[in-house]
């Protein structure tokens, strides 16, 4: 009889600790949203996440965007300024608790079009808010900072920047 109640203990308890394993699978691995900066005046992005623990993920993201060449006119009016597709690319890790992260990664922008200088490497870190549970939004307040190739691009490279979307 002690036998039979130990053994049903041990379920019961394995039981419990496959919950705990389901529940983070659960989280959402993919995220769709719009993003303002890293290279981009407005980009429609996708972001694939995995999970590595509960408390951090990895992330990567490309996107399809739009922005002008960056021009001062002092002297006169100025020629019509060269428009660009930007294809953003980045790669971050995300350490936090359930749902507030700090994102670090490194990211890269092609730019398509007329121009000297077509990609640009940078870095980036910022506050993630990523929830649980999947149709929820998430959104990005984050710095990006270029540190090869931003020397003859002709775009303007905010160093701020915001992204919101849609869990998946």
């Amino acid at each position: 009889m002690r036998l039979i109640i130990l053994f049903l203990l041990l379920c019961l308890s394995h039981l419990k600790g496959q919950d705990a394993v389901l529940k983070n699978a659960m989280r959402p691995i993919n995220n769709i949203g719009l993003n303002i900066g890293e290279g981009s005046a407005i980009a429609l992005i996708y972001e694939r996440i995995k999970d590595l623990d509960g408390k951090s993920f990895l992330a990567g993201k490309i996107g399809i965007g739009y922005n002008e060449e960056f021009k001062i006119c002092v002297f006169g009016p100025c020629s019509s300024a060269k428009q660009f597709t930007i294809f953003p690319t980045s790669v971050s890790a995300n350490l936090g608790n359930s749902k507030n992260y700090l994102e670090l990664g490194l990211g890269h922008i092609y730019v398509s079009g007329k121009t000297n200088r077509p990609s640009a490497f940078y870095i980036l870190g910022g506050y993630r808010f990523q929830p649980l549970d999947r149709n929820k939004f998430n959104f990005r307040v984050y710095f990006s900072i270029p540190f090869s190739g931003y020397d003859n691009l002709e775009l303007l490279f905010l160093p701020i920047g915001f992204s919101v979307g849609l869990c998946l």
